[in-house]
């Protein structure tokens, strides 16, 4: 039996209220505005410019724009800290040993969550598909256009011919039965969790997904053929975008050893000099 249920994931907390991921741009906004009345107040406080009157309401504008600069960053660190990364308390190989025991849903990414989320709006009442899991891949994540840029494919219309298979799917009879997902759809989470495992991912990451959707989507895979691909050509290039990613994220942590050992000491361009 397939268990996934999303809504009943700790993930879906994020995917609710992923509204705080612009806490980063209030924070950054706040911060601004604070040191502009801020700087203000001191011209006016320190020779006396302006009344007491007005250097105390920017003095309080000044407090209130800093307490909601930390509001904002408390927020944004709760969000990306706890909400988008709950604590597994299990591998990815347990979960494969035995997949019927665990909901599934559970050890999915932010980015993946919210993808599926999308999946099931866009299917409505009837069954969440394959198809509608990379539509709304696609239309989430603007990285993708990397992978499918470099296989030369057009990812609009790509977009589009999975638009018009899910308006082409024949609409369930009344009275029938039906699974809210269908048995590509299952595939295609059992089949990441295998490629997730692969990589060491402890969740289903976005590469994971299109890299399972190539090999269990019928319309992908028909797209693939037509142009000569192979689902192996999906799954190499999700991996170099990974490791570009990884890379860049390991740039940013200046204050790191490996990156400090890179900008090299005082005088290094000395070495290669005549003593």
């Amino acid at each position: 039996m397939f268990n996934f249920n999303l809504k009943k994931a700790e993930i879906y907390q994020a995917v609710r209220w992923q509204v705080f991921r612009f806490a980063k741009v209030l924070k950054i906004a706040f911060l601004i505005l604070f040191i502009i009345v801020f700087l203000i107040f001191l011209y006016g406080f320190v020779p006396e410019n302006f009344s007491k009157e007005t250097n105390r309401i920017l003095l309080g504008i000044s407090i209130i724009l800093l307490v909601s600069f930390i509001s904002s960053w408390l927020k944004g660190s709760f969000f990306n800290l706890k909400l988008k990364n709950p604590n597994l308390k299990t591998t990815l190989s347990e979960v494969l040993s035995n997949p019927e025991k665990y909901n599934l849903a559970e050890f999915l990414s932010f980015k993946t969550a919210k993808a599926i989320n999308k999946s099931v709006k866009l299917a409505h009442s009837s069954e969440v598909t394959s198809t509608h899991f990379l539509y709304s891949l696609l239309i989430s994540d603007p990285k993708l256009n990397f992978i499918f840029s470099r296989v030369l494919l057009d990812l609009k219309e790509v977009r589009k011919t999975l638009k018009k298979a899910m308006e082409t799917r024949s609409p369930t009879a009344v009275g029938e039965r039906v699974s809210h997902y269908s048995n590509d759809f299952e595939d295609t989470v059992l089949e990441a969790l295998k490629i997730a495992q692969k990589k060491n991912h402890s969740r289903i990451e976005i590469g994971d997904a299109l890299s399972a959707l190539a090999k269990t989507d019928s319309i992908f895979k028909r797209i693939l053929i037509n142009n000569k691909l192979k689902s192996e050509d999906i799954e190499n290039l999700s991996y170099w975008l990974e490791n570009i990613e990884e890379r860049a994220k390991k740039r940013k942590r200046f204050w790191e050893q490996e990156n400090l050992a890179k900008r090299g000491t005082l005088a290094k361009e000395w070495t290669a000099g005549y003593t």
